[in-house]
This record gives structure tokens, sequence and C-alpha cells, in this order.
């Protein structure tokens, strides 16, 4: 009964990461928002371990991104190895040398709208979702392919 929704999202933004494999019913979900040409841009984890122990980082199809120091540098928190796509600015370690971001201090409900600094591959994940839409954007009929070709060829 919910009405078909005329402007679905091209792209998703998931920084949230558990420790465990990719469970069927996680793989089935990215599977099928891919055969959609929706891309899953994920963020990695901030464990300092190898990113395929992380869902739904490990799921295949996702978009897995880690972060980077000012000076491109693998942050030390960021998780890393080959099942890590590409990197972004995530921020230092510190809270003074952070990503700023929105903010809400709401649990269950928003509590008054502000920016704060955080650090983190779920900070870097939106840089790369972004770039990822201006590119689409440029050029909509570019294939998954191409558009990732253009993010690491550039990045």
């Amino acid at each position: 009964g919910v009405p078909e929704n005329p402007t679905p999202a091209t792209i998703i933004n998931i920084s949230l990461v558990v420790e465990r494999s990719c469970s069927a019913a996680m793989q089935a979900a990215v599977d099928e928002l891919s055969a959609r040409g929706v891309v899953i841009v994920t963020a990695v984890g901030n464990e300092s371990l190898d990113a395929s122990r992380f869902a739904p980082a490990n799921c295949f199809g996702t978009l897995t991104v880690g972060a980077t120091t000012l000076a491109g540098d693998r942050a030390s928190y960021s998780n890393y190895g080959s099942a890590v796509d590409l990197s972004a600015p995530g921020g230092a370690a510190t809270r003074s040398g952070g990503i700023l971001s929105t903010y809400n201090e709401g649990r269950t409900a928003p509590i008054g709208s502000a920016y704060a600094t955080e650090s983190g591959t779920s900070m870097a994940a939106p840089h790369v979702a972004g770039a990822w839409a201006v590119l689409k954007s440029k050029n909509p009929d570019a294939s998954v392919d191409q558009v990732l070709a253009a993010l690491t060829s550039t990045g």
C-alpha cells in the first residue's frame, strides 16, 4: 500500500560497523540495492584492524572507505587491508583535529541542531559518497565502473 518513490536514492552512505562476517540477509539487501543501480558506500571501522573482519564493509558489492590524516596517510585508527576500496579525510585521532560536521545531541529525537568535530571512517565515507554524487551529476549516464575509475584515478 505504499506508493512508489519517484526519486529513489542512487547512493547510500552507511557509517556503522560490526565485527562479524556479512550475514546472508545483509548480503541479500546489498545485492537487491546493487541490482537497482544503488551504490552503497560503507565506513570500514576505527579499530586499526583488517577491514575484512567488519560488516557491512565485508559484504560483496559495497564501496568501502578508510580514513586518512590531513597529510594523506592512513589514520592510526582506520581499519585497513585489501577490503578497503578508497580512503578519504577522516580527521586526526583527537577531537580538535576532526572533521566539522552537523551534529545533534538527541538520542531518540532531534534536540537542537549544531556542528561538531568528529574523527573516524564515518567522517571519511561521506566524502566519497559526496564525490560520487558530484561525478554522477556531471555525467548521469556514467556506469558504476566509470565513476569508480574516476574516483580511484584522481583521488
